[in-house]
């Protein structure tokens, strides 16, 4: 395993961590960091109770997708008031 598979890996871990700011900051992390295999992961964090985790779970979807030729994502990204 390479080192940035397991950088990776333990940023998919920070998105199941109690405190939302770590969470949000994971997704901005793997919306720059990220590639396809941590979408799923992404789906199920823009499901998350924070409204901050669910945008940039969202955000970091769009942006990951993008990259890899697949435009389209099945969420809104607005930030929900």
């Amino acid at each position: 395993m390479n080192n940035l598979t397991k950088t990776i890996k333990m940023h998919l871990n920070d998105l199941h961590s109690t405190d939302e700011n770590v969470r949000a900051n994971t997704c901005r992390i793997l919306a720059e960091e990220g590639d396809l295999s941590v979408v799923d992961d992404l789906r199920v964090a823009a499901t998350d109770t924070s409204v901050s985790v669910r945008y940039f779970a969202k955000k970091a979807i769009a942006s990951i997708t993008k990259r890899y030729g697949q435009e389209e994502t099945p969420f809104e990204i607005e930030l929900e008031q």
